[in-house]
């Protein structure tokens, strides 16, 4: 703890008053001011003293749940485990990890899991695309996509790389709540690749960005 003192003697009252008004402004605020009044006899005059005195304390908030609504980004990443997918067209890409790589030609050896279920409302607001080298030759394509129940909503979020311009990363975005998703609703990355796309050994990440 901290302790200040100020005297104030011999003045006139309005000089007084000014002085202490100042030293409250400055201290009033998390501070604990105490003022005291004296009378001096030689002069017949009246003092005043003011005691200020700060401390310093932790506040700790008791344990809960945020409640807040929007302005929560969340990333959701989707990719082959092997090399990319030539010739795909609008083919559903698994979430990144589900799918092992290793398996004949471009093909992973196993699919994966397509969907990641959505665990609260939003809305779909970023897309990204990037190839682990960069394309020489044609264009990749990705969209993000929502399922809801059985039918597949084609949110026309989509970006592109290709050998003549973003060659190795690009990415779009939107404003939140153009193409939202209900709770437990599912949210994927639709991927379309050249037949002839280059490197054929690359492989190709997809990056879908919701608001919750």
């Amino acid at each position: 703890m901290r302790a200040r003192h100020l005297k104030i003697a011999g003045v006139s009252a309005a000089t007084a008053i000014a002085v202490l008004a100042s030293v409250l402004f400055l201290w009033a605020t998390g501070h604990n001011v105490i003022i005291q009044s004296f009378f001096l006899p030689a002069s017949g005059t009246v003092g005043y003293e003011v005691h200020a005195s700060s401390s310093a304390m932790g506040l700790r908030l008791p344990l809960g749940d945020i409640n807040a609504a929007g302005g929560y980004k969340v990333a959701y990443s989707y990719g082959h485990g092997g090399r990319v997918v030539l010739g795909s067209d609008g083919v559903l890409v698994p979430i990144l990890g589900s799918s092992s790589g290793g398996g004949t030609g471009n093909e992973p050896a196993t699919a994966g899991s397509t969907y990641q279920r959505m665990p609260y409302a939003g809305s779909v607001i970023g897309v990204a695309l990037q190839s682990s080298g960069a394309v020489t030759s044609n264009a990749a394509h990705a969209e993000a996509v929502i399922l809801s129940g059985t039918t597949l909503i084609a949110t026309g979020l989509l970006t592109r790389i290709d050998g003549d311009a973003n060659t190795q990363y690009n990415s779009a975005t939107q404003a939140k709540d153009v193409d939202t998703f209900a709770v437990g609703e599912l949210v994927t990355c639709r991927m379309t690749v050249d037949s002839d796309f280059l490197p054929a050994s690359a492989i190709l990440v997809c990056t879908i960005v919701i608001e919750y």
